[in-house]
């Protein structure tokens, strides 16, 4: 059976994709129509204690941050942690609120 998924799937590659939270973050927010955003700013001066911060916006708000050696390292960083902040938000009241159905967080 895996012999068969592998001569039609490349499995490094759906592997890499599914690692890759921005992208899915990105996805996501087009889905939705919502506005996703990377904010990167470089902390540490020059040379090797220079990293970086980036922030995820969502429709104008912060909804995660991450940090790395470089802007990309700190972007998906920060689309992690966005993806933590939504799985943990819980509903408040009888009634859910937009963003609070499984279907409009990401996976």
């Amino acid at each position: 059976m895996v012999g068969l998924i592998k001569k039609h799937f490349d499995l490094l590659e759906i592997q890499k994709e599914d690692r890759d939270g921005k992208s899915r973050l990105l996805e996501w927010g087009q889905k939705r129509r919502k506005k996703i955003e990377f904010v990167v700013r470089e902390e540490g001066g020059s040379g090797r204690g220079r990293h970086y911060v980036a922030e995820v916006r969502i429709a104008g708000e912060v909804r995660g941050t991450g940090r790395g050696s470089s802007k990309k390292v700190a972007e998906q960083d920060a689309a992690q942690s966005a993806f933590r902040g939504m799985r943990s938000r819980k509903p408040h009241g009888p009634r859910h609120g937009a963003g609070d159905r499984a279907e409009d967080r990401p996976r």
